[in-house]
Parts: C-alpha cells; structure tokens; sequence
C-alpha cells in the first residue's frame, strides 16, 4: 500500500511538473504566456516576467479592457496588462513590484485610480479571492506543497487538453481580457437597470456646496495610507519612464452618489495623487472620474463601473493625446503633467 501510494504520487508530481500550468519549471523569457485560461491572481505572476514586455497596466476590473496592442501602436511600446478583478492596492502594487524586478527600467507604467485606492483602512488581501503569493517566489518548495490541491490538478489536465487538441488555446499572450459580453448582446434598458438600479435614469446631481466647505475645513484629516508603498515604488524607476496615473471614469450617476456623499474626501483624494506627482518627473495626472460626453451616456457602460469596449478604446485614445501629444479634452482633466525637475518646479511655485 505505502509503494502503492509512493508510485501514485511520484506520477502525479511528474505529471504536474511536466504540464506546468503556470510557467514555474520551464520558465522561458520568449516563451508566450499561458494557453489555458486561468484567474487573474494564477496567470499574472508568469507574465511579469516575460522579457518581452517594456510597459505595464495596473489596476482593477476597471482597466482590464484595456487592449494592449492599441496603446502598443499608440505608444511605440509592449504593454502587459496585469489589471485583476477586485485587486486591492497591496495586491495591485505587488504585481508592480514584481514586474519591476524584471524590468527595472520599463518605457510605461501606466496605474489605474478607483475606490480601491479610495479607503482609509484597505485590506491586504480581497477575501473573496485566493492570492497565490508562492508563485512569485523564486523557491519552488511551495510549488511541490501546493501541486495536490484540486485547482492544480484541474489545470494541469486544461494544459493537457491543450496539448492534445482537445481543448483550444483561449489565453492572449498580453493579459487582456475581454470579461463583458459582445456589443451585439448590448441592452440598454439592461444596461440602466444595473447603472441606476431602476430602468428609468435618474437625474444627476453633482458636487453640493457644503462638499467644498466640508473640503476646505477637514482636507488635511483625510489619510491615502496606500500612496506610501506607490510612492516608494515610483520612487525605483528611472526619470526617462512615463509614469501615468489616471482615475478611471466610473459613470456620473456613481460620481453622483458616491462622489457627492463623500465630496470632500474624493476631492482631497485627487489633489493627493495631483502632489505625489510633484516628487517625480515625467509623470501625468489624469482624471476620467468627472461629468463629460464619456461619463454621461448611458449607453457608454454596462453598469456603473464597466464601459464598454468602445469606451476603452477612448479612453486609450485620450491617454494618448494627454501624455503623448499633451492635448486637452472635455472628456479628462489633466491635474500634473511634468516632464522635469524644472517644470516641476514651476508648477509647485
């Protein structure tokens, strides 16, 4: 029985090592990234890894639309996006770490703001989803205590698939991922019950102004304690990369609710991310969180925080003309755009 059990288990390990569903034993620079499809937190931590890449997305579910090839084209780059469904900022800026192990001086880093990064006491840890952290290590001890559990054995066997056919390759090399449905599919009236909770729209109301006495009174009591480890991380890259932080465009009628009871907290928010800036050159500020032709149309999002493709492909258009062409539009406000010390010097006085 103990042989039984030995020879049972020296198979499984060989067989596991042999898939490799996550890239850890035959780990190739140039290799593409995983053909299986995989969770966010199980895919991510082979891709900050590839050579390949020169520039990187942070964020949450929020930018995962985000195609890469487009801002490739646009920004003369190899864009990875490394955006995970509900990640907090530990989780956001470990990612960010990690991929700066390998790449320490990237072309782009381009970092997504939401209500994520809006918290007074973040968690480390989305409860809601297992984070992998042995699959950053460069020990592979915990690879062999983890192999035996039923995900790896179900991943091994998808890589299996893939192998003989049986299943097709469904993951892009470049981490984007499109998780909405096909435009095709698109209802408004669907598309209104999840923004507004009701079909009819609901008329926006926008910043009161008690939000900017509160604002005026109380801004140097609201606490960002997550720009700390950004800040030292920001800190590492070189001056020639293009550092771009950018509020991502929840709808007006989110802004309205959530923005409008919290006012002040949210503008001392984007000031603080306007004066992080201040401490390093080639660095953007971009804010989509406002009232414009993009937040305002219903038939822009799926619900109150997903747009639609289309809307992402807008968006990278006006990342490109705010930092690239240094171009204003009603659709973004650019709060810091500074291209050296000089200039930031200027802007501070």
């Amino acid at each position: 029985m103990v042989l039984t059990w030995i020879v049972c288990l020296s198979t499984y390990m060989c067989f596991y090592i042999g898939m490799d569903p996550y890239d850890r034993f035959f780990f190739k620079q140039d290799k593409p990234a995983q053909t299986i499809a995989l969770a966010d937190r199980y895919l991510l931590p082979s891709l900050v890894r590839k050579a390949y890449f020169d520039s990187v997305i942070i964020g949450t579910s929020t930018v995962k639309l985000l195609k890469p090839e487009q801002l490739n084209r646009q920004f003369n780059g190899r864009f990875v996006n490394l955006a995970m469904a509900s990640a907090t900022p530990y989780e956001q800026m470990m990612l960010l770490e990690e991929f700066l192990k390998h790449h320490p001086r990237p072309k782009y880093v381009f970092i997504a703001l939401d209500v994520a990064w809006f918290q007074e006491n973040p968690t480390t840890w989305n409860e809601n989803f297992h984070f992998p952290t042995y699959l950053f290590e460069e020990n592979l001890t915990e690879d062999f205590k983890n192999a035996f559990s039923l995900l790896n054995l179900k991943n091994s066997f998808k890589k299996l698939g893939t192998y003989l056919r049986i299943k097709p390759h469904e993951n892009r090399f470049d981490g984007y991922e499109c998780f909405v449905p096909p435009l095709e599919e698109y209802n408004l009236r669907k598309a209104q019950e999840h923004i507004y909770n009701q079909q009819t729209p609901m008329k926006n109301v926008g910043f009161q102004r008690s939000d900017l006495i509160d604002y005026e009174g109380n801004k140097k009591n609201f606490s960002f304690p997550q720009q700390l480890r950004l800040k030292q991380l920001l800190a590492k890259l070189p001056q020639e990369t293009v550092k771009v932080l950018f509020l991502v465009p929840y709808h007006v009628h989110l802004q309205s609710n959530n923005i409008n009871s919290q006012g002040a907290r949210w503008k001392a928010f984007k000031s603080s991310y306007g004066k992080l800036a201040l401490n390093f050159t080639n660095t953007h500020v971009i804010d989509f969180m406002i009232h414009s032709s993009m937040t305002e149309n219903d038939e822009h999002y799926w619900d109150a925080l997903h747009y639609t493709q289309t809307v992402a492909e807008q968006i990278c258009d006006c990342l490109y003309q705010a930092v690239t062409l240094n171009r204003k539009e009603d659709r973004f406000t650019h709060i810091r755009s500074f291209k050296s010390t000089e200039d930031m010097q200027i802007k501070s006085d």
